[in-house]
């Protein structure tokens, strides 16, 4: 692994367990196995290394997304058309376990989780990440399968609601047990097949 990665993501296990704010260049240098000077060599300061890890991140999601042949942003969401109920069901579990078990995925969003009350930049991030972005991108989702009539007609936002929630909540109660994976998965396989009960139209369901 080249110095410059291994900055990123060795900073991101240490922003994942102290946070941000009390995580320090000679921290980072440590665990690197290098001097804290040779960091200015990769990163102009701490700051460059956080905008990095957002960057990574990003990176990281895009790559899962096309991997499961996902839009990456709210436009173009045809391909949701064609994927049934098992499919929609598998992709989520992917999706899940990505969060749960990808190094980048899971201590950015416990970085984040730790900084958010001490940052209000940090948290707005951390609002748009895995708040806001995810919702308005289900409500479209929604929007798009009712006008098909693939979904009952109904409030396309309150549907993204009921979707997501219990998915954010899942994430947080395994945050921290990799070893329940299955429990996780369980949970959000029973969840997903009560969604599709109440809202697809019945001659669309894959029982």
């Amino acid at each position: 692994m080249k110095t410059h990665d291994k900055i990123l993501i060795e900073s991101l296990k240490l922003f994942a367990i102290k946070g941000y704010s009390d995580v320090f260049l000679n921290d980072i240098a440590e665990n690197v196995g290098i001097k804290a000077p040779s960091i200015y060599k990769h990163f102009k300061n701490k700051k460059d290394i956080f905008e990095s890890c957002i960057e990574k991140f990003e990176e990281r999601m895009n790559e899962k997304r096309l991997q499961l042949l996902l839009p990456i942003n709210n436009e173009k969401l045809d391909p949701y058309l064609l994927k049934g109920r098992e499919e929609i069901i598998d992709i989520a579990l992917k999706l899940l376990e990505f969060h749960l078990t990808d190094d980048v995925a899971s201590n950015f969003r416990k970085m984040l989780l730790i900084e958010r009350s001490r940052s209000s930049e940090i948290n707005s991030i951390y609002e748009k990440t895995f708040i806001t972005n995810p919702l308005f991108y289900q409500e479209n989702v929604f929007k798009m399968l009712i006008n098909e009539n693939k979904f009952k007609k109904g409030d396309s936002k309150l549907m993204a609601l009921k979707f997501y929630s219990p998915i954010y909540f899942i994430l947080q109660k395994y945050d921290f047990e990799r070893g329940s994976l299955k429990n996780a998965k369980d949970e959000l396989t029973k969840i997903i097949i009560d969604f599709c009960n109440e809202y697809e139209v019945s001659n669309k369901k894959n029982d």
